[in-house]
């Protein structure tokens, strides 16, 4: 069946679209690592469908009802993304963050020998 045959999908595509394009945002954030969640609003426009001033009332919808956290930067052209809402996750979305953990259980490994190694051990209390 298509839309036109379903009156309250008709009567509501505006908020339906709207809710779409906000979770296909959450979804592009929460993909990226926490580190690297800075995006061209290029990217946010390309992957969302939508054009610039519509990229901008999306980003300021989703940071006004709390599902991200983070700042545009409309001279540079990015927004960063510093917290996305928790979700519950696909066990894909599940493994990728168990690889994401281990990255980073891997870098604080790194720094604490780094660390230890530059002798400030006594600084932190190791």
């Amino acid at each position: 069946q298509s839309a036109l045959a379903q009156p309250a999908l008709v009567a509501h595509e505006r908020a339906l679209r709207e809710k779409v394009t906000i979770m296909s945002l959450l979804a592009l954030a929460f993909r990226l690592p926490p580190d690297a969640r800075t995006l061209p609003l290029a990217t946010v426009a390309e992957r969302t469908r939508l054009d610039a001033s519509g990229v901008e009332f999306l980003l300021m919808k989703a940071l006004s009802l709390g599902l991200v956290r983070g700042t545009i930067d409309q001279v540079s052209g990015t927004v960063e993304i510093t917290w996305v809402t928790p979700r519950v996750l696909t066990t894909a979305e599940m493994a990728s963050l168990g690889e994401r953990l281990g990255t980073w259980l891997d870098k604080v490994d790194a720094t604490r020998t780094t660390l230890e190694a530059d002798g400030a051990a006594e600084l932190i209390g190791v």
